[in-house]
């Protein structure tokens, strides 16, 4: 664990590659790692696609985004996806 991150909780991961309901309630977001073809990836607060957006991350073809992100979410965590296939891996609490 990196200095200046308490832990709060339990850590778990999660890996979807088509819109998926990651979590119902509150929690925090601490990693995000992102694989596969282009693609673009909607992190939202919520349980489905009306919730709302607190990260967007479009991805060129062939290539592999890692995002340090400890943010908190109150409703959900629900992930949404759009392009060709990609993975998105988040590890939260």
């Amino acid at each position: 664990m990196s200095a200046g991150l308490a832990h709060a909780g339990q850590f778990y991961t999660a890996t979807a590659t088509a819109d998926t309901l990651i979590k119902t309630g509150s929690g925090r977001v601490r990693h995000i790692v992102i694989t596969g073809e282009s693609g673009c990836w909607t992190v939202r607060d919520g349980t489905d696609t009306s919730g709302t957006a607190i990260g967007t991350f479009a991805v060129p073809a062939n290539t592999a985004l890692h995002i340090e992100w400890p943010i908190q979410f109150e409703t959900g965590l629900f992930v949404d996806a759009t392009g060709t296939v990609t993975r998105i891996s988040i590890l939260y609490e």
